[in-house]
């Protein structure tokens, strides 16, 4: 009973600790409490993975952005014998237009540079993006402060050329 009682209170204790410390990470950073956090939006391609990523690749190079890294997550697994679906991370942004989101919170360099995932499964072809708007909102970051409408008029106009 008293050893059923000490792991009763130890993981008490871990877990007040790991709520503190995660608030305490939270509102000390600048980050946003883990449940206000958006979801990404994810939509549906009309186009095979292949063409999904060339349109996406066309659509990311005719504006003034840098690509950082491109990750084959499946050609990853492949590394280590194992398989997965085609799954593609494009790591992009525009330093110019960047800056201004960390200028009004640090943390939100957590979020940057953007990010668009395009995957297969068994319904298709998908495109995952970050919803701009409510991830600045969660971050507090102002409209006024950095160009949080342009990034996601930007961000839907890519996704749109890629996947329609």
């Amino acid at each position: 009973m008293a050893v059923q009682a000490q792991a009763h209170e130890d993981m008490t204790m871990k877990a007040v600790a790991s709520t503190v410390l995660g608030l305490g990470l939270a509102a000390c950073a600048g980050f946003p409490a883990p449940e206000t956090m958006p979801a990404p939006k994810v939509i549906e391609s009309v186009h095979d993975f292949k063409n999904t990523i060339e349109r996406l690749d066309a659509a990311v190079s005719k504006r003034p952005l840098k690509v950082f890294s491109v990750i084959d997550h499946a050609g990853g697994a492949a590394s280590i014998g194992a398989s997965l679906a085609p799954s593609r991370l494009l790591i992009f942004g525009n330093p110019e237009v960047g800056t201004p989101f960390i200028q009004a919170n640090p943390a939100f360099g957590h979020e940057l540079p953007l990010k668009i995932l395009v995957f297969t499964d068994t319904e298709g072809t998908k495109v995952v993006y970050p919803d701009i708007v409510a991830l600045s909102a969660a971050y507090g970051i102002d409209p006024e402060e950095a160009p949080v409408e342009q990034v996601a008029t930007s961000l839907q106009a890519i996704v749109e050329e890629a996947s329609r």
